[in-house]
């Protein structure tokens, strides 16, 4: 099987017009995707299996990489 590496990453909140950690781990080209709204917390990198992540480069909410 493939491995792809993801992050997680701080996204902006609208209504609290702040940065929030999102609940989702995402690829640098999905995360990238968001522009100015997304940045990628670097120090979180971590390989897993391609098929945990969605065809846009993200995982389900609350995903755990440890547990693949």
């Amino acid at each position: 099987m493939s491995k792809v590496t993801v992050y997680q990453y701080l996204v902006r909140d609208t209504y609290r017009v702040e940065m929030r950690k999102s609940r989702r781990w995402g690829t640098r080209d999905g995360i990238e995707s968001f522009g100015e709204y997304a940045e990628i917390l670097e120090f979180t990198a971590m390989v897993v299996d391609a098929s945990a992540v969605d065809s846009l480069g993200f995982t389900q909410l609350d995903f755990d990489p440890r547990s693949t």
